[in-house]
């Protein structure tokens, strides 16, 4: 482990005590600027390299969610190969005032050239109330980063660097896996994507199915039908998908969950099955029902799970509940660090779990 992630990890948890304000403000992953921006030099100590966007563009039909992908400058050492799906790396791009904006993001695909990153463009108007100082702050912080990460193109320079959190390929142990359960909320489907894309090259390569990566199911949850995002790159994998010669299943398939009254119901842009409501209501019965076709217990199962600090900790405590174990489960909060789980969601998750299964 490199020197600054060593000391990330070991002052993490005294600043995630004196920062809570900051953490559960209704926005994106800003707290973690200010968080970093307290630890001692030496934990901030991480290099920055020279990028240059090769693209940038909106990846749902309503523009909220984009991709940036970005590429070394000349001279710089190729560094790209270097990241995974779910690592977080600090972007950094100057204000029309020449001012740096550096900030947290997750990687989405990675490879030795290039690599991308899904993120929310923030609405102004959903910022948090100027009475909460800090959390308005923050927040006002992220929405003009999100801001001038959406007004690149292609060729503008930025920096990038910095490398944290497990990507989910190394926080799931595939040997005895049954299958990988994926639940996320808005652009936290960006890196299961980039996870998913990674299990359909073993699928592809490896030299037995005993070597590849067990089926993977995707439930991204979104509020409306214009926010579902990366629905032709899932569309596209879903399509390529063959046959688990284990299971007689589609190796991948994925269902987009829409949370707002009739959405389910309007004309869409992507092939994938739709249901309507959260995940935490329309993902357990099929996530049931995959497991019982494997002929595999849910505690065979992988759930990686991405989204706000709710909806992580409901998944967690059902899934424990019906005796997954912690090892099973990884996750990553995108924002709302602080916020507690619903106990009628962990009932409802567990109930239809056990149902289904």
């Amino acid at each position: 482990m490199a020197p600054a992630q060593t000391e990330v990890k070991k002052y993490f948890p005294a600043l995630l005590a004196a920062s809570s304000e900051v953490r559960t403000m209704a926005c994106a992953r800003a707290w973690a600027v200010t968080v970093l921006s307290l630890l001692p030099p030496a934990a901030r100590a991480y290099a920055m390299h020279g990028a240059r966007v090769v693209e940038s563009r909106a990846v749902c039909a309503n523009g909220r969610s984009r991709l940036i992908r970005v590429a070394p400058t000349v001279g710089t050492a190729a560094w790209a190969d270097e990241y995974a799906p779910g690592h977080v790396l600090a972007l950094e791009l100057r204000d029309a005032g020449g001012v740096p904006r550096r900030g947290p993001y997750t990687v989405s695909r990675a490879g030795a050239a290039t690599l991308d990153v899904i993120y929310r463009v923030i609405d102004p108007a959903q910022l948090p109330p100027t009475g909460a100082a800090a959390a308005h702050a923050a927040a006002c912080a992220a929405e003009r980063k999100s801001a001038l990460l959406a007004a690149t193109s292609a060729g503008d320079a930025l920096a990038l660097g910095g490398r944290f959190h497990t990507p989910i390929w190394e926080g799931i142990e595939l040997r005895g896996c049954a299958a990988v359960f994926l639940v996320s909320s808005g652009v936290g489907v960006g890196p299961q994507l980039g996870f998913a894309e990674l299990c359909a090259a073993s699928w592809r390569s490896a030299p037995s199915a005993a070597h590849a990566a067990p089926p993977v199911r995707l439930f991204a949850g979104f509020r409306e039908a214009g926010d579902v995002a990366c629905a032709a790159e899932l569309d596209e994998l879903a399509d390529a998908s063959d046959v688990d010669p284990r299971s007689g299943l589609a190796r991948f398939a994925w269902v987009a969950c829409l949370s707002a009254d009739g959405e389910a119901a309007r004309p869409r842009a992507w092939r994938a099955e739709t249901r309507t409501g959260r995940t935490s209501a329309a993902a357990p019965p099929l996530i049931g029902a995959t497991a019982r076709a494997l002929g595999a217990p849910l505690s065979a199962c992988h759930f990686h799970v991405i989204g706000r600090g709710g909806l992580v900790a409901e998944w967690r405590q059902a899934l424990e509940a019906v005796g997954v174990a912690a090892g099973r489960v990884s996750s990553e909060v995108y924002f709302a660090h602080d916020e507690a789980a619903d106990p009628t969601a962990v009932e409802r998750i567990a109930r239809a779990l056990k149902n289904a299964n």
